[in-house]
């Protein structure tokens, strides 16, 4: 599942490419010096690498020990920590600049959701950042065709639309500040026809963040409040 992200010509690695393009940016641009870095739910250390390129101090947390040793042989300065701040806040020391989520909190049941969100506003700074994608959203033109798809053959999955997320930040003490919505054509397959031109036309329009919340997935960069 992983290399799928990395294989040129897929979907997957267009839409990584989005990802890691605005990382750096909003990074880059906007996170306090100095900084420290958290990559929550790591997983396999996609945005971590893309991090530790960004930033001198990152840590990624994970439960899944096979994971992060992918994750260890692909990041060199990264500190990785295995087990779940919800259960154990003292895990991981101190506050960060900047916290990363991605692909945890549309798969994450809601009461996961409360604890995870609880715990990575207490580790925040003041004046920090807090970069989370959601990757279903039901109103995106994929996500409507999915919909009908889905109800046809009895199907039921996750969705999260870009107000309810906002909302689910809000009611645990984040701010959305800036958002960035990617996936907005109906491709045919994993493999893109043309994926360079694919790419140019994603990257373009996740920079107009005022149809973010019609993108297919969606990154919200929030702040505490």
């Amino acid at each position: 599942y992983d290399e799928h992200f990395y294989r040129y010509g897929g979907l997957r690695n267009c839409l990584f490419e989005v990802e890691r393009s605005i990382i750096r940016d909003v990074v880059g641009s906007q996170c306090p010096k100095p900084c420290r870095a958290l990559d929550f739910a790591c997983g396999t250390g996609r945005v971590s690498k893309v991090l530790e390129e960004l930033v001198m101090d990152v840590t990624g947390v994970d439960i899944s020990a096979p994971m992060l040793k992918l994750a260890k042989s692909r990041c060199t300065l990264t500190r990785f920590v295995c087990g779940d701040m919800t259960q154990n806040p003292n895990l991981i020391d101190g506050e960060f600049g900047v916290i990363t989520s991605f692909r945890f909190f549309l798969n994450a049941q809601e009461e996961l959701r409360r604890s995870a969100l609880a715990v990575l506003r207490s580790r925040i700074r003041d004046d920090g950042l807090f970069i989370v994608n959601f990757h279903f959203n039901p109103i995106s033109i994929v996500g409507l065709y999915s919909r009908i798809s889905d109800r046809m053959r009895g199907v039921k999955r996750r969705v999260m639309s870009y107000s309810k997320a906002e909302r689910l930040l809000r009611q645990h003490g984040f701010r959305a500040r800036e958002s960035y919505g990617y996936g907005y054509w109906l491709y045919r397959s994993e493999e893109l026809t043309m994926p360079r031109l694919a790419r140019a036309i994603e990257m373009k329009l996740s920079r107009r963040g005022s149809i973010a919340a019609l993108g297919l997935c969606f990154i919200i960069v929030a702040e505490p409040m």
